[in-house]
């Protein structure tokens, strides 16, 4: 085993379309009493998104809900309802990304903020999954 994978990769988030956020929030309050809303604002396209998990510092385990009102419509990205992604937190996806290139594995997307370092791979079936890095 990679000795960086034995340092805390661990689910961070599950990005779900969803068709509205209230009703998904009264669903999830009554299966998981002690979570939260740890973030509530608007994202892709104006659409409402919120990261419901429990409380805590850092991101333990989430779950990412980005609201849909239309389940026709196609979100910005053309996902449609579902899963869109999951998450794991990695504590150095630079050294994720150089290993699975050696395998012959690139990433689909990168991006990076003051707080944060993502990474992108699709897996055989099109699934993606993001690694998160906490700057």
């Amino acid at each position: 085993m990679d000795e960086i994978d034995k340092q805390g990769v661990r689910l961070e988030h599950a990005f779900l379309y969803i068709t509205d956020v209230e009703r998904s929030l009264r669903f999830y309050r009554q299966a998981m009493p002690a979570w939260i809303v740890r973030w509530d604002g608007l994202g892709y396209g104006g659409k409402r998104w919120i990261h419901w998990g429990p409380p805590g510092d850092g991101q333990p385990g989430y779950l990412s809900l980005c609201e849909i009102r239309d389940p026709d419509a196609k979100a910005p990205d053309d996902e449609t309802l579902g899963v869109r992604h999951i998450g794991f937190a990695h504590p150095d996806v630079s050294a994720l990304v150089e290993r699975l290139a050696k395998e012959g594995l690139r990433p689909s997307d990168r991006t990076e903020d003051d707080r944060y370092r993502r990474v992108y791979f699709e897996d055989p079936d099109g699934n993606e999954l993001e690694f998160v890095q906490e700057l």
